[in-house]
C-alpha cells in the first residue's frame, strides 16, 4: 500500500475550505486554558464539533498534499484527549489513527523531524503491540533527541521526548524500557548528559514524575539521595523566586526554610519498600511533599511529623480511629462522627487535610490527659468534634462550667465544614480573647452540621442555662445572604430563615441587645444576612463587608463594668457595623 492511502472505502474527495475550518476547530481546542479544558461549555462545544467532523481527518490522511495536517491535528487531539469527557471522540480518534498507523510508521521514518516526533507522540497515546514496537524501533532517535534538547543551547522543549520515553519506561519490555528508564535517571543527576540537572527546580519536579509513575528501575538508590539533595536546596531562593512570581510580599527567609530532618522525613527508601504492600501510598507522599514545597508556608516540624506519621502508618484516618479508641472511651459511632468531620477539614489539600487530623488527635490525646472522658461528655453536650480548633483552656473551663447556669456567658457557633482549614487559625484569637473575659463571662463553643443544628444549641441552652445569652461569635464560610456550616441547603443559614417566625423566637435566648460577631466572608454587606440579623435581635453586629479573615476578636470592661466587644479583619474598610439594623457610621 502506497504511503499516504488508508483502508476507508469511502469514495469522498477532500474539500479545502471544510478541511481548513475543521482544522481551526481543533487548534482553538489546544488554545484553551486547562480549566476550560476539564469543564468549560467552549471547549465542550468544540469538542463537539470536531467529533461531529471526525471524517475529515481522515481523509486528510488519504490525501497526500494533506497528510502533514493530518499528522498535526492528530498531535493536538489525542494530546487533549484526556480533557474531554466525549467517549466517541476518545473512540473515533483512536481508530483513526490505528486506521492509518502505516502512515505514523512511514512518517517516522522521513526527514522532517517534526513531524517525525508528533507520529512518535501519537504513537505513545495509542495502545497495541505495533505502538511499542515503532517506539522500541525508534529508542534511540528518542534518546538522542531528548538529550539534545535538554541542552543549553538548544530550543526544543524535552518534553517533545519525554512522552514516549516515558510511555516505554511504563509499559515498554526488554532493553527498549532499560534504555528509556536509564536515559530519564541520567537526565535527573547527571550534568553531561542534562546541564540543568543542578536546578533544583527541575530537579525535583522531575523526581516527582518518576517516583509516581514508578520509573526509577534500578536507579532508585540513586533517585533516593538526589532528590533528598535537592530539596536540602529549596531554601529562600527558590521560595523568593515563588513570592516574586505570584507577586506577594517578601518575608524573613526563615519563614520559608524548609527543615529537612534524616530521621523524620522523606523517606524513599522505605517508599520503595512498602510501595508493594500499599499501592498509591508513595504517589499521595510525593504529592503532599509537592503541595507543601510549592505553597509559600511556614515549614514546621508539625508538618514533618504529619507526613511521617501518615507515611509510616498507612491510611491516616484508619490509624486516627486506632488511636481514638486507645485514648478515649468514646462509642463506634463518635468516632466515625470525629473521623467524618477531620474529613471535611482541608479538602482544599492533601497536606493540610493530614496535618488537620494530626493536629486533632493532638487535642484530644492532651484533654484526655488532664480529663479522662472530657471529649465525650464536650461532644454529646456541644457537637465538638474539631478539638484543634479551640484553645486547651477554653475546653477545660468549658467542661468544668458546663453545668453552671448562673455565670453571664457567649455562645461561639462554629461549622462543620471548614474545607480550608480557616478556622484552626482562630486558636490563638480565641486564647486572647478568653484570657480577656477575665472568669466574669465565660464562652460556649458549639459546632453545628445544619442550620437546626444551631437552634438545637440554643433551645437546649435556654432550658439549661438561668442566664440568657450575652454575645455571640457565629463563623462559617459566607456570602451576602448566608452562612454555611456544611454545604446543603439546609446547612447554609440565610437570611429568610431570621425574617421568619424562628427569627423572633431566638430573639428570646439572648439578653436585651447583644453584641453578634460574625466571622463570615462579605456577610456584612449592605442588605445582608448580617444587617438581617441586627434587626432581628435588636443587636449590635459586627461583620465583614468583603472575604477576609478576622484577625483579632477583643474584650475589654468599661468603668462601670460593662463587657464591650470588637473585631478586626483583614483589608481596609473590610467590616461593617450594624445596631438594630441599622449601620453604624
Amino acid at each position: 500500500m502506497e504511503w499516504g492511502e488508508t483502508m476507508i472505502s469511502s469514495r469522498e474527495k477532500l474539500h479545502p475550505e471544510r478541511f481548513e475550518k475543521f482544522r481551526t476547530e481543533v487548534f482553538s481546542l489546544r488554545l484553551l486554558k486547562p480549566h476550560e479544558r476539564e469543564s468549560g461549555d467552549e471547549f465542550r462545544e468544540q469538542s463537539e464539533k470536531a467529533e461531529r467532523d471526525l471524517h475529515i481527518l481522515e481523509l486528510g490522511f488519504r490525501d497526500p498534499d494533506y497528510i502533514a495536517d493530518a499528522i498535526r491535528i492528530s498531535d493536538t487531539l489525542t494530546s487533549l484527549l484526556p480533557f474531554t469527557k466525549s467517549g466517541r471522540l476518545k473512540t473515533e480518534v483512536k481508530k483513526i489513527c490505528g486506521r492509518n498507523f502505516r502512515i505514523l510508521e512511514k512518517t517516522a521514518d522521513g526527514d522532517d523531524l517534526f513531524l517525525k516526533i508528533r507520529a512518535l507522540n501519537i504513537a505513545a497515546r495509542l495502545e497495541g503491540k505495533k505502538s511499542s514496537q515503532l517506539l522500541e524501533k525508534k529508542i534511540d532517535y528518542l534518546i538522542n533527541g531528548y538529550r539534545e534538547s535538554l541542552q543549553p543551547e538548544n530550543k526544543e522543549p524535552f518534553q517533545f521526548y519525554i512522552e514516549p520515553l516515558v510511555k516505554l519506561a511504563e509499559n515498554g519490555r526488554g532493553h527498549a524500557r532499560d534504555q528509556a528508564r536509564e536515559a530519564l535517571m541520567r537526565s535527573f543527576y547527571n550534568p553531561d548528559f542534562n546541564p540543568n540537572c543542578r536546578d533544583p527546580n527541575f530537579r525535583f519536579g522531575f523526581a516527582t514524575e518518576a517516583i509516581t509513575r514508578r520509573l526509577w528501575g534500578d536507579g532508585f538508590p540513586k533517585l533516593n539521595e538526589m532528590i533528598q539533595t535537592a530539596l536540602e536546596e529549596y531554601g529562600f531562593d527558590y521560595a523568593d523566586y515563588r513570592l516574586k512570581c505570584f507577586g506577594q510580599k517578601k518575608q524573613a527567609p526563615e519563614k520559608y526554610h524548609f527543615r529537612y530532618t534524616e530521621d523524620a522525613a522523606l523517606r524513599l527508601e522505605k517508599a520503595g519498600q512498602i510501595e508493594a504492600k500499599r499501592p498509591g501510598i508513595t504517589r499521595q507522599y510525593i504529592k503532599a511533599l509537592q503541595e507543601n514545597l510549592y505553597q509559600n508556608k511556614v515549614r514546621t516540624d508539625d508538618f514533618v511529623q504529619a507526613i511521617d506519621n501518615y507515611y509510616t502508618r498507612g491510611d491516616m484516618y484508619h490509624s486516627a480511629r486506632e488511636e481514638l479508641a486507645d485514648i478515649t472511651d468514646l462509642n463506634r459511632k463518635q468516632i466515625d462522627k470525629f473521623i467524618d468531620s477531620w474529613k471535611q477539614d482541608g479538602k482544599i489539600s492533601f497536606i493540610r487535610g493530614l496535618e488537620y487530623a494530626e493536629k486533632n488527635l493532638q487535642a484530644v490525646s492532651k484533654l484526655e490527659a488532664e480529663i479522662p472522658g472530657i471529649c465525650r461528655i464536650l461532644n454529646k453536650e456541644f457537637n465538638i468534634c474539631d478539638f484543634a480548633r479551640y484553645p486547651k483552656r477554653l475546653m477545660l473551663e468549658q467542661y468544668r462550667l458546663r453545668d453552671n447556669g448562673d455565670i453571664p456567658y457567649g455562645i461561639a457557633i462554629y461549622p462543620y465544614l471548614d474545607w480550608n482549614g480557616a478556622f484552626y487559625l482562630d486558636r490563638e484569637t480565641l486564647d486572647k480573647f478568653h484570657g480577656q473575659l477575665d472568669g466574669r463571662y465565660t464562652l460556649r463553643v458549639v459546632e453545628a452540621r445544619m442550620v437546626s443544628d444551631a437552634v438545637k444549641s440554643l433551645i437546649r441552652f435556654n432550658k439549661r442555662y438561668a442566664a440568657r445569652i450575652s454575645f455571640a461569635l457565629v463563623a462559617g464560610h459566607g456570602k451576602r445572604d448566608g452562612i454555611e456550616f456544611s454545604g446543603a441547603d439546609n446547612r447554609i443559614l440565610l437570611s429568610e430563615h431570621l425574617t421568619g417566625p424562628g427569627g423572633a423566637r431566638i430573639a428570646d435566648f439572648f439578653v436585651p441587645n447583644p453584641t453578634v460577631i460574625l466571622e463570615s466572608c462579605s456577610t456584612g454587606a449592605k442588605k445582608g444576612i448580617g444587617q438581617v440579623l441586627s434587626r432581628v435581635l435588636k443587636a449590635h453586629v459586627i461583620a465583614p463587608t468583603i472575604p477576609t479573615s478576622l484577625t483579632s476578636l477583643n474584650a475589654e470592661y468599661d468603668k462601670s463594668g460593662q463587657l464591650k466587644l470588637s473585631a478586626e479583619y483583614a483589608g481596609r474598610n473590610s467590616k461593617s457595623h450594624y445596631s438594630a439594623g441599622r449601620r453604624d457610621e
